[in-house]
Parts: structure tokens; sequence; C-alpha cells
């Protein structure tokens, strides 16, 4: 160990080597913690740990290290994300007032087929689109002063980068690429709730022309209605999409036909052959299980600790709704068919119901009504993504996809991509991932025309049978039919 003290050049108004807790210097390093530790932090945190060293031990080695080149990484990765929003943004405040432009111009073509009557419609109409308008442009200006702070974050972090490359690592810088890894964390955490939480996106105005319109009498009102469709920044293609198996998790289920993953990291499975529902925690072990008296098939997340599962093909036919905290069933609805595959969409159960088609539940009055009569093949599975429906049909080879009609919008079907289709699951950019029985997980385009494999038995597959994507943390859980679970994160 060399004996030549560390040289601290502090920088102005700089109290890095002080202790936050103590503001006493920083004289050890515990790696066990990853933090730097003074005198009195040793003695009241860290007196049973193992690997306390030096500081300048620490510094020494930190600089062709992992973790400096992750932060570099990461700083370069950030920098490049927010340049991309920000280019987006200001993209759409372009595209707003075309927009507007073109749904002007639209309701004038309408204007000037009928009389002066409408002219209070229009006067209406304008002043609710200037509001949707003027709400969206300053939604996309907030945004944009969120956008410049962090880019001179950016800034910064890389200034700082930079001097600690050209120089050796000493206790000041190695604090100092400490706080930018905080800094990063920071902008991580405000990059990703921006694409991940809906509420930011790529900001159009849409405009649906009232079909009254087309016969107008004067008892109409209205023009139509402006909406608002947000479209998520920084949307991938299935041509970018890419996975990272973070973890393999042995399910312990010999025969799994649904699966989720819960918000505190806990993957759950259905078993299908010894009727319970099995829990793994989030570091692979096995949690509890929970009996069911029906051969379980589907699950639909409600919350984030209720699960809604479905009976298959055995009686009784009832849906259980499960408190996975409590480890009770809350509730059973009874159903008249036999179910498969089930979703969740706004306090409605929507699911597969064999020779009655697609059918939905409401949990709050129970009331039950069939959204497509047909025929569905053993095991179908079911997807939701707005305002449609994705299918699949393992004796048809398809996947189909509806709106909440029924009405039948594409079908995908070619046995030389997906022979026998199963779980099926949508991330939050609407493209489409499928699990074929026959060790594959393709991702289908959202307008079903393009497709592409993912995985295959080479990636650990062996008869998949349900897959399901958590759009919080963009993982995707893909199951096998006995024993393994795959965890990716989608890159």
């Amino acid at each position: 160990m060399s004996s030549k003290k560390t040289k601290i050049v502090k920088p102005v108004g700089s109290d890095l080597d002080l202790c936050t807790q103590h503001r006493e210097i920083y004289v050890k390093y515990c790696s066990q913690h990853d933090s730097p530790c003074c005198t009195k932090c040793i003695a009241e945190k860290h007196k049973s740990c193992k690997e306390i060293i030096s500081l300048d031990d620490a510094i020494r080695d930190f600089k062709g290290s992992v973790a400096f080149k992750k932060i570099e990484n990461g700083i370069v990765l950030a920098a490049k994300n927010i340049k991309q929003i920000r280019k987006e943004s200001e993209a759409s405040v372009s595209v707003i007032s075309e927009e507007k432009t073109r749904i002007e111009k639209e309701i004038q073509q309408a204007r000037n087929k009928i009389n002066d009557h409408l002219d209070k419609i229009q006067d209406h109409m304008s002043k609710e689109l200037l509001e949707v308008t003027n709400k969206a442009t300053k939604k996309s200006s907030d945004l944009k002063g969120v956008i410049i702070e962090m880019e001179r974050s950016i800034v910064e972090q890389q200034s700082k980068i930079d001097k600690v490359k050209k120089g050796a690592i000493d206790l000041q810088s190695f604090l100092s690429m400490k706080a930018t890894e905080t800094e990063l964390n920071k902008m991580d955490k405000t990059v990703n709730s921006i694409i991940n939480d809906g509420e930011d996106g790529l900001i159009s105005i849409n405009f649906n022309l009232d079909p009254a319109l087309e016969n107008l009498t004067l008892n109409s009102n209205s023009f139509g209605h402006v909406t608002v469709e947000v479209k998520p920044f920084l949307s991938k293609s299935i041509e970018e999409i890419s996975l990272d198996l973070l973890k393999t998790i042995n399910t312990q289920v010999k025969q799994t036909e649904g699966c989720c993953l819960l918000d505190n990291g806990k993957s759950v499975f259905s078993d299908f052959l010894k009727d319970r529902l099995t829990v793994i925690s989030e570091n692979g072990e096995l949690d509890f299980q929970i009996p069911i008296k029906s051969s379980l098939h589907g699950l639909a997340a409600i919350d984030s600790q209720t699960i809604a599962i479905s009976p298959g093909g055995s009686a009784p036919h009832v849906i259980s709704i499960v408190d996975i905290k409590d480890k009770s069933i809350m509730k059973t609805i009874p159903v008249d068919s036999e179910v498969d595959g089930m979703v969740y969409r706004e306090d409605n159960l929507i699911y597969c119901a064999r020779r009655d088609g697609v059918q939905m539940t409401n949990l709050t009055n129970g009331v039950t009504a069939t959204i497509l009569q047909c025929n569905l093949g053993q095991f179908a599975n079911i997807a939701n993504f707005k305002d449609k429906l994705y299918v699949t049909d393992r004796d048809e080879h398809t996947v189909t996809c509806y709106n909440m009609k029924g009405t039948v919008l594409w079908t995908f079907q070619d046995t030389k991509v997906l022979q026998r289709p199963w779980g099926i699951t949508l991330d939050k950019d609407g493209n489409i991932y499928v699990v074929d029985w026959k060790d594959k997980l393709m991702v289908l385009s959202d307008d079903g025309k393009r497709y592409k494999q993912l995985l295959s038995a080479k990636d650990g597959l062996k008869s998949p049978t349900t897959v399901f994507y958590h759009k919080s943390t963009n993982q995707l859980l893909v199951a096998n039919e006995k024993n393994t679970a795959l965890l990716y994160k989608l890159v």
C-alpha cells in the first residue's frame, strides 16, 4: 500500500470529503456498502463489515473500474436520450400547430355546407380547440424546462468526467464521480418517468367529425370532439428491440399456463396440474402457494396485490379473485363456460370462453357481455392495448387483432413463423410478444405486418406457454411449460 498521502484539491464550496451525517473527514471506504466512511461511521454502522479498505486503494482502482465506465457510459446514454426527447418534444409543438390548422380547415369545409345556425357551434368548437392546444403546448413547454435543466446537468457532469480522465484520481475526483453517479441515477429516474408513466410523450391532436353533420339538422350542437393522443418518447419498433436476461427462475410448476409480475418484484404462476397459485419471491425463492379448486389457466393482474385466475376447462367454472398479500381468495365469479386466457381492463375481465368466444364481465356489477361470438380453440390467450384486443389460437396458428366491438382489424397467420402460438402480451409501444410452444418468442408490429424472432431453444425456451410484460419496470417474463421462467429487460 502506498504511504503517499492523497492530495486533495477542494473545489470552491465543496464538502465532498466530509461525512454528510457527522461532518468529519472520510478516512476509509466500505466496499460492502459502496460507501466512504468517517471514524464515527465505522464505529456506528460498519463494525461487522469485512470489506473496509483505505481510500487510497479505492481511489487507485476506481478510474479503470467497471463502475467508472458505467457512469461514463450512463452519462453518454442519458445525453443521447435527453437530446432525442428534446428534439421530439420541439417537433411535437410544430405538429400541434399544423394539426390545429388542418382541423380548422375540416371544420370550415363542413361549415360551408350549412347555414348561419352553425355560427354558435363553430365559436364553441374554436374555444374548445384553443383550450386543448394551449394545454398541450403548455405541457410541452413545461417538459422543455425539465429537459433544459437535465442538459445543464449533463454538461456539468461531462466536464467532471473529462477532468478526471485527464488527471490522476484523487479523493476529490473519486467523491466527485460518486456524486455524478448519484446525479445520473436521478436523471435516469426522470427519463424513465417521462418515457414510462404515460403522461408525457409526443402530443398530437385528433378530431372526430360528428356524423350528424353529414345529415345536418338544427338539433346539432357540436362539430365533433377534439382529443389528445400521447405517444411515448423514444418508442421502439420491433427492429430495435433486444432482450437482456436478468435471471432464470425455478417456478417449481409442472404445467404453467399463466404468469405475471407484481410491483414488488414477485412473480406469480398458475399451476395447471396441481390446482394452485405459486408465488416466487424477488430473489427467486418459493414464497408461498395458494390452493384453488379448479385447473388454473390464465392470470390477470388487477392491481399490485390482486390477481384474477381463470378456471381452464374443468369444473367448477368460476373465476377466482385472489389477494396476494393476505394469501386468500377474496371472491369467486361463476361463468357459463371454460375460460382460458384472460386480461383486466377498466374494471372488466375480458376472457377467452372457448365455444362462447370472447366475453367480458364487469367486476362491480357482475354483468357479462359477449364481445366476439366464435369458437375459440383450447388454451386461447388474450391481451389488451388501448382499445384493441389480441387473441392467439394455437389450433388455427393465428394471432388476431379486434376492436372492442369484436370487429377483426387484422389476422397474422404464417406457420413458418408461428406454429403453436400460446401466451401473448404487449409493451408500452404496442409491440406484440407471442410465445410459440415450438420453442420461440416472436414480436409482431402493431399492424401485424412485420415480425422478428427474439428467443429460441438455445436461449432456454422449452415449450413456452405464457408471457407477461410489466410496464413500470420494462421487464418481460417468459415461462416454459415446466419448471423454469426467464426474466428479461427490454433494451
